[in-house]
């Protein structure tokens, strides 16, 4: 059974569990961290489970559970300290004999690591943790023939060859690395980006200039979030990937699975994976930015906002922790402090044009169309190759700013960069059909759209509305059901779902519609829209 699964039954068993005496404060401490617990907050939860565990101390299932959550935090230290009455019992978890091996590397104690490793059931973390422990004391030939690809291209076969690659330039045989990460680089996989920075690394390394830039050159969007400078001398400056020395190995080992599993796997054992990265090698500016975005898809702002700061005066990543902290500062109603946050990277000739992208795309979110709009086009001067989300984020906020020609002409930019893309193609389709023109070629836009997200509520809307226009009342009213029916809390659906009923002759549900529209939408025109249609039925 997969690990996070016996956390939480045991979790609920363990807590009820400590709750039976009764003592108010193990109630107390258990309900905020159950509380807790719900809302993605591993450390508060680690705090209160914690107390609960000193009212408790022979709760194995509590400690288990304690354990777990002090992983998930990122606090391995205590996490391995609360696993050890469990070790020498031999209880038979993966997480208790994981962060004992982690506490093990970091104090460089390798053959204790490895015996807690032997504890370890993951096969995959198994083999690349022991190449990396055996490069620790010194035997690099075993550790390479542990990590050996077998040319399959699975992504067990690409981690080897990755690992390979990290091994070998540790040792200084650059030529060969570079041949590992560039096998890896042929496939679509989470670590095609990480192997494209190792090979820029080892191409740094090398010390051919006009090679590197002709790296970087060919392969300009996989770097767009790094900023790449240039020292007093000429010489390129990059971010430090590869490792330094084993225990940087181990570290690389679980970013690199966890790069694998963000896409196959659950979002918790990724964030288990990350922290454990980070605990081996703290200097990890990347690593801690993608932490940063992961915690804010968990809502913990506060914990997300100390790793941005952490990292904002890196040279390459810096830019980016800034930019997340002003996306943080708007959506909590700050925006001039958002703006003065950007403001600096504006002038920056290096990512003064994506930074402008992003003050824009914050600008937009937050409904400031038309300022938006000014720094999409300071973007524009500045980017090399903008992709279909550019132009179709300033057709947006063109669109929104009522500026129509120029808005349609950037949907079409979107779609010529990446044609058939069903996102654009709905919104320009449903554009055209709310201004009553090229309602036939809508029709066909907003259906193809259909066809490739048949279970997008919002697109399905687009083409009921097409339907509707066109005078397909039967189609329509279908098309709406089935829109509503994907989508229950849309005001605007549920407004266009009243518009065909009142079409076909249904009144009173028509009114039932706008009245749930009426509940959702704040802005002010919307309510008085749909409270002139509710009237003039009622009059009527």
């Amino acid at each position: 059974m997969h690990f996070l699964v016996i956390f939480v039954m045991t979790l609920c068993v363990a807590l009820m569990g400590a709750v039976g005496p009764a003592k108010a404060e193990v109630a107390g401490a258990y309900l905020a961290g159950q509380h807790a617990l719900r809302h993605d907050d591993n450390p508060q939860a680690a705090d209160y489970l914690a107390e609960v565990l000193s009212l408790d101390p022979d709760n194995d299932r509590l400690r288990q559970a304690l354990v777990l959550v002090s992983a998930m935090s990122g606090d391995m230290d205590a996490a391995a300290i609360h696993a050890e009455p469990l070790v020498a019992k031999k209880a038979d978890d993966e997480v208790l004999h994981l962060v004992t091996m982690l506490r093990d590397v970091r104090m460089a104690e390798f053959q204790q690591a490895k015996n807690s490793l032997a504890s370890v059931p993951n096969p995959l973390t198994f083999l690349l943790v022991s190449a990396w422990l055996e490069a620790a004391q010194g035997d690099y030939d075993q550790a390479l023939g542990l990590v050996a690809p077998v040319g399959d291209d699975s992504a067990e076969d690409l981690l080897r060859r990755y690992m390979t690659g990290c091994l070998l330039f540790l040792q200084g045989r650059f030529d060969e690395a570079l041949a590992e990460f560039s096998e890896v680089v042929r496939f679509p996989s989470g670590l095609k980006t990480r192997a494209l920075l190792a090979s820029a690394e080892v191409l740094r390394q090398q010390g051919d200039r006009s090679l590197l830039r002709g790296f970087l050159k060919g392969h300009e969007n996989d770097f767009a979030r790094v900023r790449v400078v240039e020292d007093k001398f000429g010489n390129l400056q990059l971010p430090t990937i590869l490792p330094r020395r084993p225990v940087d190995g181990v570290a690389e080992s679980f970013r690199a699975m966890a790069l694998l599993l963000s896409r196959e796997d659950t979002a918790q054992r990724v964030l288990l994976f990350d922290r454990a990265s980070l605990y081996l090698r703290p200097q990890q500016p990347e690593l801690r930015l993608e932490l940063a975005l992961a915690l804010m898809d968990l809502d913990a702002r506060d914990e997300a906002s100390s790793m941005l700061q952490s990292i904002k005066m890196d040279p390459h990543y810096g830019w980016l922790a800034v930019t997340e902290l002003a996306f943080i500062e708007a959506e909590g109603g700050k925006l001039d402090d958002a703006r003065r946050l950007m403001m600096p990277l504006l002038g920056d000739e290096v990512v003064g044009a994506r930074a402008s992208r992003h003050l824009a795309d914050i600008l937009r979110q937050e409904k400031f169309f038309q300022e938006a709009v000014t720094y999409y086009e300071q973007a524009e001067k500045g980017l090399t190759n903008p992709d279909w989300r550019f132009y179709f984020t300033k057709g947006i906020a063109q669109e929104q700013s009522q500026n129509w020609s120029e808005a349609e002409q950037s949907f079409q930019k979107s779609l010529k960069l990446n044609p058939g893309q069903p996102v654009v193609m709905n919104y320009l389709a449903y554009s055209w059909v709310d201004r009553d023109i090229n309602l036939e070629q809508a029709l066909e836009m907003v259906a193809e759209a259909a066809e490739k997200r048949p279970q997008d509520g919002y697109i399905i809307d687009s083409l009921a509305w097409a339907h509707f226009k066109l005078g397909n009342l039967d189609e329509a009213l279908r098309l709406m059901e089935r829109a509503h029916e994907l989508a229950p809390t849309d005001p605007t659906i549920a407004e266009h779902h009243g518009d065909v009923l009142e079409k076909v002759g249904h009144v009173r549900e028509a009114v039932f519609m706008w009245k749930r529209a009426l509940k959702r939408v704040e802005d002010k025109e919307d309510l008085a829209r749909l409270r002139d249609k509710i009237k003039r039925l009622a009059q009527n």
